[in-house]
């Protein structure tokens, strides 16, 4: 019969948790992106266009190289280089590439492995070119041919106007959907966690309410339809106990408050929250309501919530008055507590 009761005190501590729904609706974001990433990464995408035939960005272009320079160019954030450019000699133009240093390497290595190969073909898509770029890019060709007849007027009479990223593909919107997936892992990850230190916390809240209390009468109250809950405040009054899903989550019986009083908590000046605190007679400290400041329905449901409380413990000190601080102070506590008693056995 306990367990039974254990168990329907642990449904109404549960009924509010969405941790565990949240989680599984995170996970199945994460297996949809990667899902859906890993489709967009392994599809097949021809490049039928020439990368000198081109005449807009974002294209995804081959070109056959004949011949490449070493690196004349590299784009660097935070002494990290991120951005290699070579200049590669195609059919009819020079055009800019930009290249990994394996890409570079790989192209080298196929030269070096067959002397008569002609070309190496390299696909990627096309991007505007820098002014700085452009300008390095000149200064490189005139050096090379010793010459310096190329300048930004006749630039299109010897180069492609794009610069040809080889290091990109129309697939590399994969990585957008990866990273969606990754963090919605995470927040799986922490949700579950989460979940799981709270199903701890829930019953270990259970276990110490059934050391103090009949969970016999507890668990016949909840199923009464004698009780008033107030959902964003989270509390729950019954006939003789009220239940707080504020955690850690309690059920307080109202002959054992002694203080009840408002208290609101501010961030930098401005008032973030408002609790409802009590005083048990063993002089403990409990926070059984906590809102947002902000929100009339919170201020409504939270003030509703008080004077139910007060309604219902009607012979408990109200309000955190220099009295009422004095009354339950240490040094006269013991003496509050028993007039108390003495009205509680009186009623």
């Amino acid at each position: 019969m306990e367990n039974e009761n254990k168990k329907q005190l642990l449904k109404v501590f549960r009924k509010n948790k969405y941790m565990r729904n949240i989680a599984l609706v995170t996970l199945l974001v994460c297996i949809f992106c990667f899902a859906l990433g890993t489709i967009i990464k392994s599809r097949k995408i021809s490049s039928d266009v020439n990368i000198e035939d081109v005449t807009d960005t974002q294209v995804y272009a081959n070109s056959k190289i004949y011949a490449i320079t070493d690196c004349f160019a590299t784009y660097s954030v935070d002494s990290s280089v991120t951005d290699e450019y070579y200049l590669a000699l195609g059919e009819n133009y020079l055009f800019v590439l930009n290249l990994s240093k394996s890409q570079y390497n790989d192209i080298s290595k196929q030269w070096e492995e067959d002397e008569e190969l002609e070309f190496v073909e390299m696909k990627g898509v096309t991007e505007n070119m820098p002014s700085d770029l452009k300008q390095l890019a000149i200064d490189t060709y005139n050096e090379i041919y010793e010459t310096e007849d190329l300048n930004s007027y006749n630039f299109n009479e010897a180069f492609v106007p794009y610069v040809l990223n080889a290091k990109k593909t129309p697939n590399d919107s994969y990585q957008i959907f990866y990273g969606i997936g990754a963090m919605a892992a995470m927040a799986t990850n922490i949700l579950l966690i989460c979940f799981i230190i709270n199903l701890i916390s829930t019953r270990f809240s259970v276990n110490k309410i059934a050391k103090k209390y009949d969970l016999t009468q507890i668990a016949l109250e909840l199923s009464s339809g004698n009780n008033a809950e107030f959902n964003k405040t989270k509390v729950l009054f019954m006939d003789n106990y009220l239940v707080s899903y504020c955690a850690p989550y309690d059920v307080i019986k109202y002959k054992d408050i002694a203080w009840i009083y408002l208290h609101d908590n501010y961030v930098n000046g401005v008032k973030s929250t408002m609790s409802i605190m009590m005083m048990t007679k063993d002089g403990r400290l409990h926070t059984i309501a906590q809102v947002s400041a902000s929100g009339k329905a919170n201020n409504e449901q939270y003030t509703n919530t008080f004077n139910e409380l007060v309604g219902r413990r009607p012979e408990a000190l109200v309000g955190y008055t220099n009295e009422n601080v004095t009354a339950m102070s240490k040094k006269n506590r013991e003496e509050t507590i028993a007039k108390l008693n003495e009205k509680d056995n009186e009623i």
